[in-house]
């Protein structure tokens, strides 16, 4: 008779969603049903706990409800964002707004916007996709804001705010018409 282990593991507000399922040897999240298998063992108990982490944070928001506002950012910033270490969004104005937001990728991007980005990329040890392969125009992935400083340490940050984020992933492209602000993008099509 077969047994399955769990092991459940609790994270931000108390939500457990992260299975540890030792028979399928794989990390498992009870919300979206998305399963890693497990690295090969033996492995050092520091790593398989890295791993883990790592897991539980690309998971740690699918609990909540999902996104009904998008950020608009311009290239290669988005993809820094999404695809990047950049966990801070710089903006000249205050919000209120904290949770789950989608990133759009703005349409435009000159080629002088792209260049001191990808400069101040590189200055944080960070290489930046060529122009052509940045989606642009669409909605890219999600993430959740969690606050907001007027001084920082992350080496993101310019000011005057800085948006703290977690839980950034990407998702599947999905063209939309942006906006500055935070905006209520369109309703996919079933």
């Amino acid at each position: 008779m077969s047994r399955t282990t769990t092991f459940p593991v609790e994270l931000s507000e108390g939500k457990d969603n992260t299975i540890l399922n030792a028979d399928r040897q794989a990390f498992v999240c009870t919300h979206c049903g998305e399963a890693e298998a497990f690295p090969p063992m033996p492995m050092r108990v520091d790593a398989f706990v890295a791993l883990t982490k790592a897991f539980i944070d690309r998971h740690d928001t699918c609990h909540l409800p999902p996104p009904t506002k998008a950020l608009s950012l311009r290239q290669p910033w988005a993809w820094l964002m999404i695809h990047g270490p950049k966990d801070i969004e710089n903006r000249p104005l205050r919000w209120k707004f904290r949770g789950r937001i989608l990133v759009h990728a703005a349409a435009g991007m000159t080629r002088q916007e792209y260049y001191e980005a990808v400069r101040f990329a590189a200055e944080r040890g960070v290489t930046v996709p060529p122009m052509a392969e940045l989606a642009r125009g669409g909605i890219i992935g999600e993430m959740t804001i969690t606050g907001c400083y007027t001084a920082h340490p992350s080496p993101w940050f310019m000011g005057p705010y800085g948006y703290t984020t977690i839980g950034r992933k990407p998702l599947p492209y999905r063209p939309c018409k942006g906006m500055l602000g935070l905006f209520t993008p369109p309703p996919i099509d079933p």
